[in-house]
């Protein structure tokens, strides 16, 4: 995962809980951590995911894949399903989960 991935999503947290009230500034952030998501698509890896958002907080394995699902605090309590290929970790998929 690149620097970038891991600042832009840093980023995205302190922008979200410092101005949370704000709705424009809330999609704005939403949007940007989106798009670092769409990024970490097939170059980010399941311990470089592990490294940044710490461990999942459910998690399933299956022969072809990893699914583990976080609970982003600094996106409002989101939470983000992630997938990844089990042979070569990669992040396959990722989307927002409702609670």
């Amino acid at each position: 995962m690149s620097r970038s991935f891991v600042a832009g999503v840093l980023l995205g947290g302190l922008l979200l809980a410092g101005c949370a009230p704000d709705p424009a500034l809330q999609k704005e952030v939403r949007q940007h951590f989106e798009t670092m998501m769409n990024r970490a698509v097939g170059t980010s890896t399941y311990e470089e995911i592990l490294s940044t958002f710490g461990p999942p907080m459910r998690k399933q394995e299956s022969a072809s894949s990893i699914t583990g699902v976080w609970e982003e605090p600094s996106m409002q309590g989101e939470r983000v399903q992630m997938i990844f290929d089990r042979k070569t970790q990669l992040l396959k998929s990722w989307s927002f989960q409702s609670r």
